[in-house]
């Protein structure tokens, strides 16, 4: 019996906020469970993900001339506190970078062929990885895009569960990971 299509589809904000991370646990959990049953909303989440991996940053501030005029003011009017004698420290910057979304496979799925997950501002490469349920890894890869497809030398059973996680190089020596997500091969539909 055919998979039954939702009736209403993700909207365009949805999806957006969907790949930012910008929507509620429960707002996500729905978005989530929609595109395990939606082809048509994943396909369009995957396009929508690549979309904003390629396209250039294109944030631009726009300060009236009078104000950028009199924040230079008081930046060299103010009087610096500094003690004689005693270094000046400054904190190290805090920076966060979200984690890549896992996209496909999730839950229980008639077959997987491939790995698909959003994309993270800034990062060089991910690294994709494929555990049994036993912890042990069955593939590891290193791609620059967001999808990876399993190689046939990887056999999945049906009926056995498998884990995945993909991890993001955000700057020299720094990842960030998604959180490990587990999908069992149904039987066929």
């Amino acid at each position: 019996m055919p998979a039954e299509i939702p009736a209403e589809h993700l909207e365009a904000g949805e999806v957006a906020a969907f790949l930012h991370h910008a929507l509620s646990a429960q707002a996500r959990k729905r978005v989530e469970a929609h595109l395990d049953e939606c082809a048509r909303c994943r396909a369009e989440l995957v396009q929508v993900a690549r979309l904003i991996r390629t396209a250039p940053s294109r944030r631009r501030y726009v300060l009236p001339m009078s104000l950028a005029a009199a924040a230079v003011l008081v930046l060299l009017l103010t009087p610096s506190v500094h003690i004689p004698g005693r270094p000046e420290y400054r904190e190290p910057a805090i920076t966060t970078t979200a984690a890549p979304a896992t996209i496909s496979p999730l839950g229980e799925v008639g077959a997987a062929r491939e790995l698909i997950w959003s994309a993270v501002p800034r990062a060089g490469r991910y690294r994709v990885m494929l555990m049994d349920d036993g912890g042990t890894l069955l593939w590891r890869i290193e791609t620059s895009d967001t999808t990876a497809a399993i190689p046939d030398s990887v056999r999945l059973r049906t009926g056995a569960q498998y884990f995945w996680k993909v991890e993001a190089e955000t700057g020299f020596g720094r990842w960030v990971a998604s959180d490990l997500i587990d999908f069992v091969i149904g039987p066929t539909r």
